[in-house]
């Protein structure tokens, strides 16, 4: 500001409960919080949060603006447009939902860690073309930096246009700060949620980025609204797609002037085809755009089939802009770059049956053709269950991932705990060195390295003690080369980081001292062999730096850096020489990136699909990174294919489920290795009861043999070869599999005489189902010439879609009314002869049909952007498996109130039904004010915190996690039980949600619908501030053995009416249905109608192709025509006690509550002998009534849907004992019969 010339004061606010300046006692000046008179004099107030961690120090609570008690200040000053820089880490966990932000920065919080040490930025908007990156000034002794990093990224509120991105997380591309100009005020605004402290100067040495960033600031904040001006905002993320995949980025146009503009869009210098969509539409050639609204867009890549590896594309996005007169704005052109990478993404594997992170992962490499490649995973740290009092213990396991097979197999356990362990391959066996576990002492127990030193023989599946390391370490890199094994850095019995090399030699089992690593210890880094020499990558906290070994001179050089400083992440080395860091962490935040060494240069790509890898294992086998493990994700194991594998060969079927003697097509792609293989062979015994209806693509020659019932093939695969898919069509019995039976078609691939390994595709069978069909009448009571809608529902359990025939004669009270027959597909009519209304054609699904095949529950939802750990084609639940509706039955009015308030645990609820929950049938639940549902009796009122993802071991047993986190119902959880058998459901609601110590006015509902099936529904009314940030949504089995997650800490991930449904194994979704629907007039044909006739329609559903076991279906609708009703007529008396020679008034109401006059309708009121009709007191309004003492008559008619009244007095004439019942009765006739 000074060297621009800026006059500024430095306001450090010293005492928050005053107001503005004070004279302290030695005469110097005070500030407390300053004024709006104060503010106001200002053209520019700029707040830099001094940001530390609250649960730390407490002085973040404090430098809150709201805690401060200046945001109303700061308020007020943005309503005079006043212009505001607001800066500083954390501010979003307090000021989320409050009144500065929700109203005046339209601003929402997503994630509070958004990127580490190192992380970089990329501007756009008025900051376009700006690099900046991550420091963290309080590492070089600035007073504002923080005590912990941990940078916040946030988002517009839906419904602000004018408030986008101008500073963004290359690696989450979450925004780190915004721009907020609203068109219905005069202020201006923007707020940096990286803190600016946190991309400040590295001690003396200072970006000049840095500058240009605070200098374009100011500049935009000083100035105007123009009369036309836009911004055009491009995501630019690490975009990656396979080959003839389309890759999307989002656009959005905004108009931030104050005139409509017109605008056009083109692509230049691009090779691939680029299209620019509008909800999916193609776009118009212009675009007019008013002021204040924004028109999001997303531009669409089409990657060719041809493409390879690493190609790739820049397309360059140029906006014209031109007045709605047409006349040219060349000063408002805009341009930007859209690039986009043919590269694989991870894909979701078998997970470890242990959950563990810090384990050692090591590899051992197969031979092409011959023998699978094998990862190991051994020992880590675990949950230790109820018994370790809920912390993590070291583990003895041993697991080995077969890549061909894609199993997990238990192998001979460490000979003691370890985590932290290092590990390396040496002629065919592993050796695991050092590592961590608790030790019992005096004063309890405590963890401790060790200098053991284990060889494990694999073909003999055993371990063996060798020499001891020298000192005891844990967290050291290790890596095996011919008959050594090298070994670098980890810390000691003192927690002294150690900058030790040491060589073992296998042949003398011996450890030789070699070169330190320069520079201080090294915790939690990695090794790998490039070359000759071994690389030495990162370390704890986050270290970025790289050195490299060379062990034939027993020297240290320095490496290329990393992009992303991390620690405990894994690190592979392809054949190829290519390096992949994939995940770890910053400090104690999990990474979810992932970066690759090629030419000396670190390049980041896809990132992993499980977030928060901290003390991730990675190793390269058989053409995949494999990722395994890690604190944040213990149980997930992700695949990235970065070469060709014969193991990657797959077979797969168009459908997962079908109906019985439909078509499936299924399709064979070998896949060639990095080495010719002269021998592969693939063999497919096709299941029985089905028939081979022939090859679709067969460029081959592969063999059918009707004998075997079996397709065959051999031949030679080249090298890095992906031949033509074999594809053909298969048919199911219907006489002999039915609806429940599961179509298994298996094929084995082979080479030479040990490489052998299968792929499965099963299918679920369905016949046609159509028993929830109905028919309905939109009027149950109707008048004669009434206009009745007929609806005819064809539907069922099953999806299956069939050819149905419908038939429905008109009874002879009914006339179809003509033209009125309404359909969608098929064909039908009205049949004059027969009086008939006729429909044929295909049932059809109400969306993209979908059945659980596998063992678990897999889920949907209504959106389509994320991926995620629950139910995609890999086990994973990549979104849009299938698609979820939106639905909200709101039970605050009806439902009973459970409780509310903060971690309270509430049982013995009682369900309804029966709820099947992983194999058993649950009657009663719990529920928390914490967001989650149990069917644990002895559950944890607080489990506050999730462990991702799903199971918790030491959580409650069989959860169902709504939005689980720390929270407080303010309002009440209520339930209620719906429907009838079968298709019953319960709900269970949470209103009025806060997350426990939030400030915000901003409250979440959302419920939980268990239905009769098994099946499970989420809907999120209002998220309020629970975005996903913290939470967990998810379902678990009681044993905590099994679960299925659908997000876990994964900000943005849960929004305003948002569907999410657990599918649980053999469960269906969009059912084939139709529906049909005519008019046809009641009593208007010349037949004789009476009062209180029932009609009935039936219609005859039929299907063919397999027909329905037990013929047509009939389906009825009945209307009362002209009801007649005095059902509802009533005889009372004044009082109910009466003495001799007292009286009594009667009174009798004749209530008509049909659609008809009861034109002559009568009624007789008789008495006991011991009452009177007084003479004179019979009276009614309309008809005739009369008494003649022992009884009273009365005539008329009474009008529908109105009442007549005859009234009488009676005297009791003679006395009875005590207590004698009289019994007045009133017999009515409705003249109808």
């Amino acid at each position: 500001l000074t060297t621009e010339g800026y006059l500024y004061t430095d306001w450090p606010i010293q005492y928050a409960d005053q107001t503005d300046t004070l004279v302290l006692a030695d005469g110097s000046t005070g500030y407390g919080r300053p004024s709006l008179a104060t503010l106001a004099q200002y053209d520019l107030v700029i707040w830099a949060q001094s940001a530390c961690n609250s649960g730390v120090q407490g002085c973040f609570i404090a430098n809150s603006p709201t805690r401060l008690g200046a945001d109303e200040a700061l308020r007020h000053y943005l309503d005079q447009g006043g212009r505001l820089l607001l800066s500083g880490q954390d501010l979003g966990g307090w000021e989320d939902g409050l009144p500065l932000f929700a109203d005046y920065l339209q601003t929402a919080l997503v994630a509070d860690r958004a990127a580490g040490t190192g992380s970089t930025l990329t501007g756009s908007g008025f900051l376009s073309g700006l690099q900046i990156t991550m420091t963290n000034a309080s590492l070089y002794g600035y007073a504002n930096g923080s005590l912990q990093l941990a940078p916040d990224a946030v988002v517009a509120e839906a419904g602000a246009p004018t408030v986008y991105p101008i500073l963004t997380y290359d690696d989450s591309q979450l925004p780190a700060a915004l721009a907020i100009d609203p068109c219905n005020a005069d202020y201006r605004a923007a707020y940096f949620a990286v803190g600016y402290e946190n991309i400040a100067r590295r001690g003396k040495e200072q970006d000049p980025a840095f500058s240009a960033l605070l200098g374009r600031t100011v500049a935009w904040l000083a100035g105007a609204r123009r009369a036309q001006d836009v911004e055009l905002v491009v995501e630019k993320p690490l975009r990656f797609g396979a080959p003839g995949a389309a890759v999307t980025v989002p656009v959005q146009l905004i108009n931030t002037g104050r005139q409509p503009l017109t605008l056009q869009l083109r692509f230049d210098g691009n090779q691939w085809p680029v299209s620019l969509q509008r909800a999916g539409e193609a776009l118009p050639a212009q675009l007019q755009l008013a002021p204040c609204r924004r028109i999001d867009l997303t531009a669409v890549t089409a990657i060719p089939s041809s493409a390879v590896r690493d190609a790739g594309d820049i397309v360059t996005l140029t906006l014209e802009v031109s007045a709605v007169d047409g006349t040219p704005l060349p000063a408002l052109t805009q341009r930007a770059e859209v690039a986009t990478t043919v590269f694989p993404t991870w894909q979701v594997a078998p997970s470890l049956s242990t959950l563990r992170y810090q384990q050692a992962t090591v590899a051992l490499p197969g031979i092409p053709g011959e023998r699978a490649g094998q990862l190991y995973a051994i020992g880590g740290w675990a949950d230790g269950g109820d018994s370790s009092g809920g912390n993590v213990v070291a583990q003895t396991t041993n697991e080995r991932f077969d890549s061909c097979t894609g199993q997990w197999q238990t192998l001979a356990a460490l000979p003691a705990p370890r985590a932290a362990a290092a590990v390396a391959t040496i002629a065919g066996d592993l050796y695991v060195v050092g590592g961590r576990a608790a030790v019992i002492g005096t004063f309890g127990s405590a963890t401790q390295p060790f200098a053991n030193l284990w060889r494990y023989e694999v073909a003999a599946d055993r371990w063996q003690e060798r020499a001891p390391l020298p000192v005891a370490l844990s967290g050291a890199a290790a890596i095996g080369v011919g008959d050594s094994l090298y070994l670098f850095g980890g810390v000691d019995n003192g927690g002294v980081l150690r900058n030790l090399s040491y060589r073992y030699d296998g042949a003398t089992d011996r450890w030789h001292e070699l070169a330190p690593i320069p520079g201080p210890g090294r915790l939690f880094a990695a090794v790998a062999q490039v070359g000759e020499e071994l690389f030495l990558v990162g370390g704890y906290p986050a270290l970025s730096v790289v050195h490299r070994y060379d062990p034939a001179h027993n020297r240290w050089q320095a490496g290329p850096p990393l992009h992303q400083g991390r620690h405990s992440f894994g690190l592979a080395r392809t054949p190829g020489g290519e390096l992949y860091a994939v995940g770890g962490a910053v400090g104690d935040e999990g990474l979810a990136s992932v970066e690759r060494l090629v030419a000396g240069v670190w390049q980041l790509m896809p990132a992993l699909q499980l977030p928060y890898r901290n003390g991730v294992g990675a190793a390269y086998v058989d053409g995949a990174v494999v990722a395994v493990g890690g604190a944040g994700s213990q149980g997930g194991s992700e695949l990235l294919a970065v070469d060709p594998a014969f193991c990657r060969s797959t077979f797969s079927v168009d459908a997962s489920v079908a109906g019985t003697g439909k078509p499936l097509l299924y399709t064979i792609q070998l896949q060639g290795d990095t080495v010719a293989l002269p021998d592969a062979r693939l063999h497919n015994r096709l299941p029985p009861a089905t028939r081979f209806v022939g090859f679709v693509d067969n460029a081959l020659n592969a063999r059918y043999d009707a004998t075997s019932h079996a397709i065959d093939w051999q031949g030679a695969l080249a090298a890095h070869a992906t031949p033509p898919a074999i594809r053909y069509q298969l048919t199911s019995d219907p006489r002999e599999l039915t609806t429940g039976d599961r179509l298994t078609n298996t094929v084995t691939f082979a080479h030479g005489a040990a490489l052998t390994f299968t792929r499965q595709t099963p299918v679920a069978l369905l016949s046609t189902d159509l028993a929830n069909s109905y028919k309905a009448v939109d009027q149950s009571r109707v008048r004669s010439g009434a206009l009745l809608t007929y609806t005819i529902a064809i539907q069922g359990e099953s999806y299956v879609s069939n050819t149905v025939t419908v038939r429905d004669p008109l009874p002879p009270l009914l006339t179809y009314v003509p033209d009125s027959l309404r359909y969608i597909g098929g064909r039908g009519g009205y049949d004059v002869a027969t009086r008939s209304i006729w429909w044929e054609g295909s049932t059809a699904t109400t969306g993209a049909p979908f059945a659980n095949v596998q063992d678990r529950y897999l889920w949907g939802d209504n959106r389509t952007d994320f991926t995620g750990i629950g139910g995609g084609p890999v086990g994973g639940g990549a979104a849009g498996s299938f698609a979820v509706p939106y639905q909200w039955l709101s039970i605050q009015e009806s439902g009973t109130v459970i409780g509310n308030g903060d971690d309270v645990y509430f049982c013995e609820l009682p369900i309804g039904f029966a709820f099947p929950f992983y194999g058993k049938n649950e009657t009663t639940f719990c529920v928390s004010t914490n967001g989650f549902l149990s069917f644990d009796p002895l559950g944890d009122a607080g489990d506050t915190t999730p462990l991702c993802p799903l199971p918790d071991r030491n959580g409650n047993r069989g959860m169902i996690a709504a939005i689980w986190d720390d929270l407080v119902v303010g309002d009440a959880i209520y339930y209620q039980t719906f429907g009838s058998a079968p298709h019953r459901s319960l709900v269970v609601q949470w209103q009025d949600v806060h997350r426990f110590g939030a400030l915000t006015a901003q409250s979440a509902n959302f419920q939980l619908v268990l239905m009769e099936d098994g099946q499970i529904r989420l809907a999120i009314e209002q998220v309020g501030t629970l975005r996903g940030t913290f939470s967990l949504t998810g379902v678990a089995n009681p044993s905590r053995t099994q679960a299925t997650t659908y997000a876990c800490r994964e900000p943005g991930r849960l929004y305003n009416q948002q569907a999410i449904l657990f599918l649980p194994p053999g469960g269906t979704t969009n059912v084939a249905a139709q529906t049909i629907q005519f008019q046809a007039q009641i009593g208007g044909n010349g037949v004789a109608v009476g009062v209180n006739l029932p009609v009935t329609n039936t219609a005859y559903i039929s299907a063919s192709a397999p027909a329905l076991p037990n013929g047509p279906l009939q389906r009825h609708a009945t209307t009362l025509l002209n009801p007649l009703d005095l059902t509802s007529s009533r005889l009372g008396a004044e009082r109910t006690e009466v003495a001799p020679q007292e009286t009594v008034a009667f009174t009798l109401t004749l209530r008509n509550t049909g659609l008809v006059s009861a034109a002559a309708a009568t009624a007789v009121i008789t008495l006991p002998t011991a009452l009177t009709v007084e003479a004179g007191s019979v009276h009614c309004v309309i008809g005739d009534c009369r008494g003649d003492g022992a009884r009273v008559t009365w005539q008329g008619a009474v009008a529908p849907q109105a009442n007549q009244t005859v009234h009488f007095t009676a005297r009791l004439t003679q006395p009875q004992p005590d207590r004698t019942p009289l019994l007045v009765t009133a017999q009515i006739n409705d003249g109808a019969g």
